[in-house]
């Protein structure tokens, strides 16, 4: 790992002199002493002359591409025509092979003498970076693969060194675009064969190299076709090989989520050991430089470990025989509760696979390795500190955090965070120099709304290995303007407030402004949680005084505060006018919507408070008004979306096309504000419940004590899986049982059927589901059994139907569909022996079959979800071979225990 820090600019030397020439100047690192006539740059504009080398070797491309950009950025500032009268400035390129043992491959040095500045380095690449550097000093900005910003400055000086030497802090520096999502990388690096679609693939290969990174990767789905796709790769690969960028993807062994590749595919006959072998040499065979390897079914299931340990050293042992340049990395996933055997984190099985197998050390969202993480079932992520540690120093590590989460989390609700920055910078100035890190991946999704400039900080960052969000902010903010100044003021200010909310008071604030999708919300009720849904309104409406007290203290109000500040914040910050271009009017919109957002949700809350006073006409008030609130954002970003740097129809449109398991582009929630609009419906709902509500009476009316069966105590005793208990368990409903008279048809039924051994009289039990908690069946959920016991058994009463529907309801109590459990057997048990009527229960037993499709419907329903993997994980449940279609009915039994209230 490089560890030579950046010479930052000279911040206030250059903010002096825009004073004094009115204009805004191009921060640069200077010499004192200067080597030119100041008098002769400052009545011309400076041109600049490169002279290359007659040999460029390998990287000559990218040297020749830093040479026209060189003279173009000098151009675009000064605002000069080519012919035009200027000063000129002659760039020398000197390549000396003997450097790389002072500077390594990437480095170089810069020098000035008089009106030459030469730039020294081991070979073209490392050159090329240097040209760059020259580029950056002019005021060049490379902010997005699609878009560079040149700020003018018409009496713009050439930079100066004094052998200035540079060279990289993480040897491995770029991007994963995490193309399971729908983002537009999705469509440019998995499709071959779309017109167009070939030169933005191009353009990011441009910007990583224009920013000095050398890494791009990808995740691979099992939707590509290969036959197109392989020569389509090998094409790229080898225009990024001439720019000193390594292309490569993450795949997975058997893992089934969101469309992903698979090395072992179960229908597939061929051993294991061949399939991973075959497809990874087809891999191989594209000029890829970098391969990770998923370890889960899922990010929260799991194969056997064993079995995936094995492969883990098949592919690392035969890729390290093949294609030694190839670096083959595990992905060190964040996941929380899922663990191995001997309990250690299930990701971190990597550290028993052969050494020479690298780890790709994951993050998640904008949390550092250190503050609080209350995702994916964590706390925080020092777990991934812990395998840090240990892997130090045994294995290539490559640290992997990411900048946006998408999924409603951030960056399409829109939310601007720049605590992300601040995030990226603790954990690469602070934390990772603990560590021999040899690399850093940003995870991210997408570039719009801003979050561009959290990828733009760490390619600056992760070539310097210093430079600061702050620092950053400065000499990124001539690209603002007139406004400049109140942008680095005020995005510094709200970042702080970020950090102090999200991580010192209140972690948790925060996801009452991110969305939720609806598998958010089945995965908080089934136990598997990436992220926490906020706290549903159905949840407040039924705290007891005392919760709800706490709750307005500490949430509610809290949000209020927060308003406030965020509000105060915004102000500094003047209004558009017709005169500002689309980077300050996104930037306004952006921050805008932020404090949309947190009005919204308090009015939405305030709605639920109204609710629990039985106030409808205020509850239906503040509903009004978050509707307003949601219009005004949804105004906004159609303001914004004009802007937007890829083309519409991939960004915000449906995609029924796409690779991905999402049929849309990544933005198209956005477009429709549907992360405003579902909570609106959501909170519309629970107003009809309340004051709408259907009566909740028994059709029979009870004889006997009401038992009630909550989905805690669910117990799956056939399949033996612990992960469709969970999801059961938060699935199914509290369960009422409440016996009723004996009817003369039901007498009359039993003795029809009586047989020798029916010698006891049958009872009838009502079973209804109560999902408000209210001791009360809710509507069309109440069904009758008449149970029959043996004489010889009397503590067991058992009776049977054709069929039972278990209701599924989001968090809102919104119906999403129903579990139907067919050929019911209902089963209820005691200890007590003694006399019939005597009986108290204690368990109920159901019993019967499901069909797949309809779990696999009621499943997919929620975007994201492959019914094809869904279909292999039904099967990996009921121990149903992998090559064997699915039967029509899955047996089922489960159990709950019983309680009176």
């Amino acid at each position: 790992m490089f560890m030579h820090k950046l010479n930052l600019f000279n911040y206030s030397l250059s903010l002096s002199l825009s004073l004094i020439i009115n204009c805004m100047t191009v921060l640069s690192a200077c010499d004192d002493e200067a080597q030119t006539n100041p008098t002769e740059i400052l009545s011309r504009p400076i041109s600049i002359q490169v002279q290359l080398p007659e040999e460029a070797g390998l990287y000559g491309a990218a040297l020749q591409q830093a040479s026209i950009d060189l003279k173009e950025a000098c151009q675009q500032v000064n605002g000069t025509e080519p012919d035009s009268d200027t000063h000129q400035v002659t760039v020398k390129v000197e390549l000396e092979p003997e450097l790389r043992e002072d500077i390594g491959q990437q480095g170089y040095y810069l020098h000035t003498e008089n009106s030459e500045i030469t730039v020294r380095a081991s070979d073209a690449l490392g050159a090329a970076y240097g040209l760059y550097h020259v580029a950056g000093d002019l005021g060049a900005r490379y902010i997005h693969p699609e878009q560079s910003i040149f700020p003018r400055n018409e009496l713009l000086e050439p930079p100066k060194y004094t052998n200035l030497s540079q060279k990289p802090y993480f040897e491995q520096r770029g991007f994963h675009e995490h193309t399971q999502h729908p983002i537009v990388m999705s469509e440019f690096m998995l499709k071959a064969g779309n017109e167009g679609y070939r030169k933005y693939v191009s353009n990011y290969l441009l910007w990583l190299l224009r920013n000095r990174q050398n890494t791009l990767s990808f995740h691979m789905l099992n939707t590509v076709d290969l036959d197109t796709w392989i020569p389509y790769l090998i094409d790229i690969t080898a225009e990024a090989k001439t720019f000193g960028i390594s292309v490569g993807f993450v795949t997975g062994f058997v893992d089934q989520q969101q469309n992903a590749f698979r090395l072992v595919m179960p229908d597939d006959p061929r051993p294991a050991e061949q399939q991973i072998i075959e497809k990874l040499d087809q891999f191989a065979s594209t000029g890829i430089e970098v391969l990770g390897l998923q370890l889960g079914t899922s990010e929260f299931t799991k194969p056997d470990e064993s079995l995936i340990l094995d492969w883990l050293n098949l592919a690392t042992a035969h890729l390290a025989l093949t294609r030694p340049e190839l670096d083959l990395f595990a992905w060190i996933h964040i996941t929380c509760g899922l663990n191995q055997e001997n309990g250690k984190p299930y990701y971190h099985l990597a550290l028993d696979a052969d050494q020479r197998l690298g780890a790709l050390v994951h993050t998640t969202m904008f949390y550092t390795l250190d503050h609080p993480a209350p995702v994916y079932d964590c706390d925080d992520f020092t777990h991934q500190r812990n395998f840090l540690d240990e892997a130090n120093q045994n294995r290539d590590q490559v640290f992997f955090p990411e900048t946006a989460w998408w999924l409603g989390f951030d960056n399409n609700v829109p939310l601007v965070n720049p605590i992300t920055g601040l995030s990226r910078q603790y954990d690469i100035l602070e934390a990772l120099p603990t560590w021999d890190i040899n690399g850093h991946i940003t995870f991210t999704t997408g570039k719009e709304w801003t979050y561009w400039q959290y990828d733009h900080y760490l390619t600056q960052v992760t070539w310097s290995g210093e430079l600061t969000w702050s620092e950053y902010l400065t000499w990124l903010s001539p690209i603002y303007k007139e406004h400049a100044q109140s942008v680095v003021n005020m995005i510094t200010e709200w970042g702080q407030l970020q950090w102090n909310e999200l991580y010192v008071e209140n972690p948790e604030i925060y996801f009452y402004l991110a969305g939720e999708l609806p598998q958010d919300e089945l995965g908080e009720q089934a136990g598997v949680i990436a992220r926490r849904p906020k706290l549903s309104f159905r949840k407040v409406l039924e705290l007891e005084e005392a919760e709800f007290s706490k709750w307005e203290i500490n949430d509610f109000k809290y949000l209020q505060t927060m308003l406030q500040r965020y509000q105060q914040s915004f102000a500094q910050l003047p209004q558009p006018s017709l005169g500002d271009d689309a980077l300050y009017l996104e930037l306004h919109h952006a921050y805008q919507i932020f404090i949309l957002r947190i009005q919204h949700a308090l009015e939405l809350y305030a709605s639920v408070v109204s609710i629990r006073n039985g106030q409808r006409e205020q509850a239906e008030q503040h509903l009004s008004k978050a509707q307003e609130l949601s219009g005004q954002a949804l105004g906004l970003i159609h303001d914004i979306e004009v802007y937007y740097r890829y083309p519409l129809d991939l960004l915000i449109e449906e995609n029924p096309e796409s690779l991905t398991a999402y049929p849309f582009g990544y933005l198209h929630e956005t477009s429709n504000a549907y992360f405003w609009v579902r909570r609106e419906a959501q909170l519309q709902q629970l107003i009809q419940d309340v004051f709408e509500a259907a009566a909740e009476e028994w059709l029979i009316p009870p004889i006997d004590s009401l038992y009630i069966a909550q989905g805690e105590s669910l117990n799956l005793l056939t399949p033996m899986s612990p992960v469709l208990q969970g999801a059961l368990g938060g699935f199914v409903a509290q369960l009422l049982i409440a016996e009723s008279a004996l009817s003369s048809e039901n007498l009359e039924s039993f003795e029809q059927g009586q047989n020798a051994n029916e010698q006891v009289p049958p009872r009838v039990f009502n079973l209804a589901q109560d999902y408000n908690t209210n001791l009360a069946p809710d509507p069309n959920t109440q069904q009758s059994f008449i149970l029959s016991s043996l004489e010889e058994n009397p503590s067991s009463w058992f009776g049977g139907a054709e069929q039972y529907s278990l209701l599924v309801r989001d968090a809102s109590g919104i119906e999403l569909g129903q579990i139907t459990i067919y050929n019911l057997i209902l089963t209820l048990v005691s200890s007590n022996t003694m006399m019939p009527s005597d009986t108290e229960f204690e368990q109920i037993i159901l019993s019967g079959t499901v069909t797949p499709d309809e779990v696999i419907s009621l499943v997919t329903s929620v975007a994201g979800i492959e019914p094809a993997a869904l279909a292999q994980l039904i099967k990996n449940i009921w121990l149903i071979e992998a090559s064997a279609d699915l039967p029509a009915q899955l047996p089922i039994e489960l159990s709950f225990d019983l309680e009176t209230p």
